[in-house]
């Protein structure tokens, strides 16, 4: 199997035999999936046929694009909290306090309760930083 990225797709190939005048191995495509790992409809179509040893091949490559793009999400996320709090701030200041169609308290007791855990975890993370960084000297 290789996969081999194409703009947005990830195109999925089977070997399909040698070619003897091109002395090169023939590759089939069997479709494309995102960049997330999810398979077009043709892929998924033709897995079917596929030997379980080669469903498995793309189920871990599925799995890798799955984790990387997890991992970047969570990265992208955490890079613009800071910025995404200011922007809420200002929007809170700004709107006086006011959601359409929001419950006020529901809504500033689950605000309250979130900023409050990721409080607590950079905290536990810091105490589990600065213990490394003092069994290391």
């Amino acid at each position: 199997m290789q996969f081999r990225q194409r703009g947005n797709r990830i195109q999925v190939y089977k070997y399909a035999g040698y070619d003897t005048e091109k002395k090169r191995a023939k590759m089939a495509l069997l479709g494309s999936m995102d960049l997330d790992g999810w398979p077009g409809s043709k892929l998924a179509v033709r897995m079917s046929s596929l030997s379980e040893e080669e469903k498995a091949e793309i189920k871990s490559y599925q799995k890798q694009l799955e984790e990387g793009c997890n991992l970047k999400k969570s990265n992208e996320i955490l890079k613009n909290l800071g910025t995404t709090l200011m922007k809420a701030d200002d929007a809170l200041k700004n709107n006086h306090g006011e959601i359409a169609g929001e419950a006020w308290e529901e809504w500033s007791g689950d605000v309250k309760f979130w900023l409050h855990k990721v409080g607590e975890t950079i905290k536990r993370i810091e105490q589990d930083r600065q213990a490394a960084e003092a069994q290391l000297r």
